[in-house]
């Protein structure tokens, strides 16, 4: 077994580059040569390399989410639709609420205005009349464009399975 290095800022760089590039953690710091425990116990005492470890872990954790809400909200979710107790095909699920939180923080400036609002999983347009034509339009194109995806293959809006 190789000998462990020893513990440095540079070694700290070169583990949140792993990290960085895709790698767990404890990938990353044992390719580097040093026991997980002695890098958490480095990072912990020193309050600068706590916050670069933590801002970075953060960071993936929050494109991990942004990436899960995305599909929840535009490839959504194939559920099960069973019939006399047999799984007969699936109906695919979106999440209305995903989709407006990722509408807001993507075009705050068309999608987070006030007259536009979330009620019961339905968007819901009021007092259009202080909007412009080119605004209400462009509203409508946008708002067509991303539902264009979340249409059903068939009428019923179940996709049905094989065989």
């Amino acid at each position: 077994m190789p000998a462990k290095k020893k513990f440095s800022r540079a070694l700290f760089d070169r583990v949140l580059s792993r990290i960085d590039a895709g790698q767990g953690t404890h990938v990353a710091v044992e390719r580097e040569g040093i026991h997980p425990a002695t890098f958490y116990r480095h990072v912990e005492k020193d309050p600068e390399l706590r916050s670069l470890y933590r801002a970075q872990r953060d960071a993936r954790d929050i494109l991990a989410m942004e990436r899960e809400a995305y599909r929840r909200a535009v490839e959504g979710n194939d559920k099960p639709v069973y019939q006399g107790g047999k799984k007969v095909g699936t109906v695919k699920e979106y999440s209305d609420g995903l989709l407006t939180f990722l509408l807001k923080a993507r075009k705050p400036e068309v999608y987070a205005k006030p007259d536009v609002q979330m009620v019961s999983n339905t968007t819901t347009v009021v007092n259009v009349e202080e909007r412009t034509k080119k605004e209400e339009d462009d509203f409508v194109r946008k708002f067509q464009k991303v539902n264009r995806g979340m249409k059903p293959v068939n009428g019923d809006g179940i996709t049905h399975s094989e065989g």
